[in-house]
């Protein structure tokens, strides 16, 4: 029970990471635990744009009796860098407060940002 407890709050603390060393022009992709980073670090290209966009989640409720299927919408952003490589790195239930944090990024970075949530699949 103990193992399975111990498991429970490290899932809780975990979560996908991108960290970027500007400095020496290295990107990596991993996870972070209670502020440690790890993942491998690799060269970093040239930053081609910023976007937002919008997709469609899905979540499957199950209880012994029902099955039920909750549907909703989540604006994430993501990086392009010139080797074609898409890096993920924020999602929120707001258009508008997802706009907020990417546009700031792509004013430290000076990256163009393309909002892409009215496009239409």
């Amino acid at each position: 029970m103990a193992l399975l407890f111990s498991a429970a709050i490290i899932t809780q603390l975990t979560y996908k990471a991108v960290k970027f060393d500007l400095q020496q022009r290295r990107y990596g992709q991993g996870v972070q635990l209670l502020g440690k980073f790890f993942g491998a670090e690799q060269p970093l290209p040239e930053f081609e744009f910023l976007y937002l966009k919008r997709n469609n989640y899905s979540q499957v409720a199950e209880s012994r009796g029902s099955m039920s299927t909750l549907y909703n919408t989540k604006y994430d952003g993501f990086l392009k860098l010139a080797d074609g490589t898409r890096l993920h790195l924020l999602q929120h239930q707001l258009k508008e407060v997802a706009l907020q944090h990417i546009n700031k990024i792509a004013q430290e970075l000076d990256v163009p940002l393309r909002d892409l949530t009215e496009v239409q699949h």
